[in-house]
């Protein structure tokens, strides 16, 4: 809702900058490349996946794919596309308040994922999270 607005009260409606042209296309492309990982990871995930946190009969770890690149990769491609591709886009303080939102609350439901795993996959999950980073590649 923050993003969709084209007039938008102050503060929050105020430009932080003004994007260059070449900004709003690289935010968008940016954007793009973000809901790309997230969709190719939704549909890799395939039958283990679900919107609340669960098990599926047969569940597996999957460790391939865009969960080899980083364990939470609908979460980073979303934040890639929505916050930060769409912030840069868009240069208002809503834009960036938005991606500030969708960031903490991802990193808070993958914290509560993280946890279930461990409890279910056990020193398996404890390898893997070890072996892959969270959101971004090589990056804590």
């Amino acid at each position: 809702m923050l993003l969709l607005l084209r007039r938008f009260p102050e503060p929050l409606g105020s430009q932080i900058f003004n994007p260059s042209q070449s900004l709003v296309i690289s935010g968008v492309v940016v954007t793009l490349i973000g809901l790309y990982f997230a969709v190719w990871a939704r549909f890799y995930l395939g039958k283990n996946w679900d919107s609340l946190i669960t098990l599926k009969l047969d569940h597996k770890l999957i460790r391939t794919g865009p969960y080899g690149i980083v364990r939470h990769p609908i979460y980073s491609g979303f934040m890639l596309a929505a916050a930060i591709g769409t912030a840069f886009a868009v240069g208002q303080i809503r834009s960036f308040l938005a991606a500030v939102l969708v960031i903490v609350a991802w990193v808070y439901k993958s914290g509560l994922e993280e946890s279930f795993l461990l409890e279910h996959f056990g020193s398996e999950y404890e390898k893997y999270q070890r072996q892959v980073k969270r959101f971004i590649p090589y990056v804590g």
